[in-house]
């Protein structure tokens, strides 16, 4: 499938249809995408191999990557606080952060000497993190400037990722090929088991209390309910080529397909919700059976109208006032594009 046919299925799973397969966002040659993290409209994501930091701006129609930091050694995971994203590298064995207000963000280191950092999380003022060598999850107050780590737990089995619901956070022990969380409130923090046998879990996400696992080793995303039980991990995905993260878009569920050398996308939205629509742009009548006007435009414009499938059906200029006929087209589901820029759907009856 060409670039233009994904990125026009992307638009798609983005702001209308719910599909139950997954659609490649970004494909790469020889890096492997690791980790992800979503800011505002751009998805960050870490790459192995190539070691550096990239994002793509998810609300562009051509989502291209473009390196922020180069030069940093097996990154993994992200944490926002403020503006200032901090980043675990696993083989330099550091914690940095860069200020994502500045336009060429450099990095400052936060902590060193650790043992594999990997999995990171933020509550309040706090910034937790897995060393997965040494098996533990400490923390640091980076709102003091001293970074004073202090272990939180120890004994786990190769911890990875951490997520956060309320006071309860949650780690992937991947070599232990299970889920634990501990009550970050407790004075004596113990990891008691959600969910086992899992082929090397690694990536955690929460969204209405469902986490979301990213089984590498079975190449597959599977769920959790963590409010009703029982907890018994079900399968969202399979079929997959080593994930190792996850992410949400609104309800889009991003995946980083590590073996893969991919990020996909698992479209989950219902009609109209997305965020990444056009809403200055409308055509009407829609549903339509033979034309439709554009509304709210006041000079001629190109378009072109893809299928569902991402091909391309239809191609003209939109004039004010003007109908564009479509009787051609057969009943379904379209989207409308001018410059690179999805304006919206229409539904050919």
């Amino acid at each position: 499938m060409g670039k233009a046919s994904n990125l026009v299925l992307f638009f798609i799973l983005s702001c209308m249809v719910a599909v139950a397969q997954t659609t490649d966002v970004v494909q790469r040659t020889s890096s492997q995408p690791n980790r992800l993290f979503v800011v505002e409209n751009y998805l960050y994501f870490t790459e192995q191999t190539s070691n550096k930091l990239c994002k793509v701006r998810l609300s562009s129609y051509t989502p291209t990557p473009v390196d922020v930091v180069n030069g940093i050694h097996d990154p993994s995971s992200m944490a926002l606080y403020g503006d200032e994203l901090y980043i675990a590298i696993a083989y330099d064995n550091k914690i940095s952060r860069i200020d994502l207000s500045d336009n060429s963000p450099t990095l400052v280191d936060a902590l060193s000497d650790l043992r594999l950092p990997n999995g990171l999380a933020i509550h309040d003022h706090y910034l937790y993190y897995t060393e997965s060598q040494a098996g533990t999850i400490s923390r640091i107050d980076i709102g003091n400037s001293s970074y004073t780590p202090e272990i939180v737990v120890e004994g786990l089995s190769f911890p990875s990722s951490l997520a956060l619901n309320g006071n309860d956070l949650y780690v992937s022990e991947t070599e232990g090929n299970r889920v634990s969380k501990i009550d970050i409130s407790s004075d004596l923090p113990v990891p008691n088991t959600v969910v086992s046998e899992l082929g090397a879990p690694i990536g955690l996400k929460i969204q209405d209390d469902l986490l979301y696992i990213a089984v590498k080793n079975e190449n597959k995303i599977s769920k959790v309910d963590i409010l009703n039980g029982p907890q018994v991990a079900v399968d969202v995905v399979s079929g997959l080529n080593g994930p190792t993260d996850i992410a949400f878009l609104g309800e889009n569920l991003l995946i980083t397909e590590n073996y893969g050398k991919k990020i996909s996308v698992l479209g989950t939205l219902v009609l109209g919700s997305s965020d990444l629509c056009v809403e200055e742009f409308s055509f009407y009548p829609n549903p339509s059976l033979n034309y439709i006007y554009a509304a709210n435009i006041s000079t001629p414009m190109p378009f072109t109208i893809y299928g569902i499938g991402g091909e391309m059906v239809l191609s003209g200029t939109i004039y004010p006032n003007r109908k564009i006929d479509i009787s051609t087209l057969s009943s379904g589901i379209y989207i409308v594009v001018s410059n690179n820029t999805p304006l919206g759907k229409i539904i050919k009856l």
